[in-house]
């Protein structure tokens, strides 16, 4: 009864969405070009050799086409049998690019406007063993944008902004910014997978901790549980917390109904998290495993977790940093997308070492990367 998950593989076929198509076979004429996902729309076309990211800085004006046109995006695919023997089937989103809408096997199963969060949708009626085809369009988010622009009016008066960018979920700097020019674009830039459920399954594990010092720590873990088909039955959670010689369990019950329940761990002589050069970033690891009222696994979530608190104080005109009680001195820098293009493979962890080797110990998210 265990939780199945299906990640779909990266190969897709994408093209330029006819305007004139109106059901889903108007979609089988015309070329369908390869594609690898993630990726972004432009990273797409390079790949099929129709324009030259590397020129993009000194042709700006002969690929502003792109933002202009929707694209669609389809995949063929088989699933596991044992996958649609369970309860619940979805298919999870986790990162679309940002005006979509989705079907699966010719049904339309959901629609999107936001980039920012993921996206879920029930699939269960549709999903069949072999023969699966999934299509995303892509709205163009200039248009879309465009057209509430038209309809609301200007919200601000900024002479340095896109007035445009107000009315859609994407980063700020896809409409240009004082490091990039304007490239809108659009495409499947996270991974998307599909999970089968029975029962109930976790749906959130979240770790804070309480108070802690070298002594002594004191972690609250509280669960949210969704219960699948109505099944309202007892269920029990197996928490375990390992790591520095600790292995720490607790069982949660949860009588008929319930959708959270929490507990508190404590830990005695525990190992801390500390920033850059102030000690060990130590992490413990947490599993919480879902179980019915007899025994049967359901679900498994596992997390990372560092025992610390972090303060910010204000008193006489001075801001203090605390962690773990300590104060400290930061020495930051400002994050901004490594890319351009959302879903471009980039060095993440080349450049955090390299934050690190420079003794930094805080990074700002820049606003017009959100």
């Amino acid at each position: 009864m265990q939780k199945e998950c299906f990640v779909l593989s990266p190969q897709w076929q994408f093209k330029e969405f006819p305007e004139s198509a109106r059901r889903m076979r108007d979609l089988d004429s015309g070329h369908w070009l390869d594609a690898t996902v993630p990726s972004s729309i432009y990273n797409c076309l390079e790949q099929a050799g129709v324009i030259s990211i590397p020129e993009l800085p000194s042709n700006l004006n002969d690929i502003r086409w792109v933002d202009q046109k929707s694209w669609v995006f389809r995949k063929e695919f088989d699933v596991p049998s044992s996958l649609l023997e369970k309860e619940q089937i979805e298919i999870t989103f986790d990162g679309l690019d940002t005006v979509a809408h989705i079907w699966l096997n010719e049904k339309l199963i959901g629609k999107t406007d936001t980039m920012f969060i993921a996206h879920r949708f029930n699939i269960k009626p549709h999903l069949k063993e072999s023969g699966n085809q999934l299509t995303i369009k892509f709205v163009s988010a200039l248009h879309h944008a465009s057209h509430l622009l038209h309809r609301y009016g200007k919200l601000a008066n900024d002479p340095l902004r896109d007035p445009r960018s107000i009315y859609i979920r994407k980063p700020a700097y896809q409409f240009g910014s004082e490091f990039g020019p304007a490239l809108a674009g659009c495409g499947i830039f996270r991974a998307i997978r599909i999970e089968g459920s029975n029962a109930a399954k976790i749906k959130n594990l979240h770790l804070r901790t309480i108070d802690c010092n070298q002594h002594t720590a004191d972690i609250r873990v509280a669960l949210d549980i969704q219960r699948i088909n109505n099944h309202n039955g007892p269920l029990k959670c197996k928490i375990v917390m390992t790591g520095g010689g600790l292995n720490l369990e607790q069982e949660l019950l949860l009588e008929e109904n319930d959708k959270t329940a929490s507990t508190v761990l404590h830990i005695d002589r525990p190992f801390l998290w500390w920033p850059q050069g102030y000690g060990i970033p130590h992490l413990y690891h947490v599993r919480a495993k879902l179980m019915t009222g007899d025994g049967t696994l359901l679900d498994t979530v596992d997390e990372g977790f560092g025992v610390r608190t972090i303060q910010i104080e204000k008193s006489s005109g001075k801001t203090d940093c605390l962690v773990n009680g300590q104060s400290i001195a930061l020495k930051g820098a400002d994050w901004m997308p490594l890319s351009l293009l959302p879903g471009t493979k980039t060095g993440y962890e080349q450049l955090l070492n390299r934050a690190k080797e420079c003794h930094l110990n805080m990074l700002r998210v820049w606003a017009g990367g959100t």
